[in-house]
């Protein structure tokens, strides 16, 4: 029997129309994002295996299902819709989803029900909005949250064990912009020291060490790629990877 292969992009099934509630009325960084109720959005998507089976959560509230990578079948979450950039874990029986700007879910299956654990708060239980936030849970449970969208960098910070919507202690700063990096820098021809979009930060643990993906300069150029920091714990201190990008 001839291996089955999947290819990038990968060619899922009834693409869906998004909602992304998140771009509804925002003026962010400069930028004004129009209302948009017909269009098509894929970005920041998270995988997880669950149950010997593949779920893929784009932004704009959407889910795909797949055995073996290669075939996809579209599930409706309807009325469930984090928003934009969402990340999903699992820890102990329950799966975790949080999201751009959002709040916290749990649930017992992808598919739902998802429990509103309510906001995002720091740990003077001020609500907090993270901006690309990724869930990682360590080898002893703990929960982080990575995050960070601009030449500030990535930031990390651990959640309370009794609350997991809610901060230890302040984020930590694991990285910013480095110009000296130039592939970090703004522009087609990464021209601009002054200026650089750090995001999509991504935890990997292997062999005992804590690999902190991130990608640079932004999305608009096609050199957009992707580094690495590398640490001995899950909140750093992190060095740079020299191979990158």
């Amino acid at each position: 029997m001839t291996p089955k292969t999947y290819i990038n992009p990968l060619a899922l099934p009834h693409y869906q129309r998004g909602k992304a509630a998140c771009f509804k009325d925002v003026v962010d960084e400069g930028w004004i994002y129009p209302e948009k109720y017909d269009f098509r959005e894929m970005a920041d998507p998270t995988v997880i295996k669950f149950k010997d089976r593949w779920y893929l959560f784009p932004s704009a509230g959407l889910l795909w299902v797949s055995d073996d990578m290669v075939n996809w079948e579209f599930h409706a979450i309807e009325p469930f819709d984090p928003g934009y950039a969402p990340t999903v874990i699992q820890k102990d029986e329950y799966l975790y989803l949080t999201a751009c700007d959002a709040g916290m879910w749990r649930a017992k299956d992808p598919m739902g029900p998802w429990e509103d654990l309510g906001p995002i708060k720091d740990a003077k239980g001020d609500p907090f909005l993270w901006r690309d936030p990724m869930l990682y849970v360590d080898d002893d449970g703990e929960m982080y949250g990575y995050f960070g969208s601009n030449k500030d960098g990535i930031y990390v910070v651990q959640m309370r064990r009794d609350d997991l919507t809610r901060f230890v202690d302040d984020p930590i700063n694991c990285f910013a912009f480095n110009p000296n990096h130039q592939w970090e820098r703004f522009g087609e021809s990464n021209q601009d020291p002054d200026q650089s979009w750090p995001e999509g930060a991504w935890m990997t643990k292997h062999q005992g060490r804590y690999y902190l993906q991130y990608s640079a300069p932004g999305t608009e150029w096609k050199n957009y790629a992707v580094g690495v920091y590398v640490g001995d714990s899950p909140m750093g201190p992190f060095e740079y990877q020299n191979l990158n990008p």
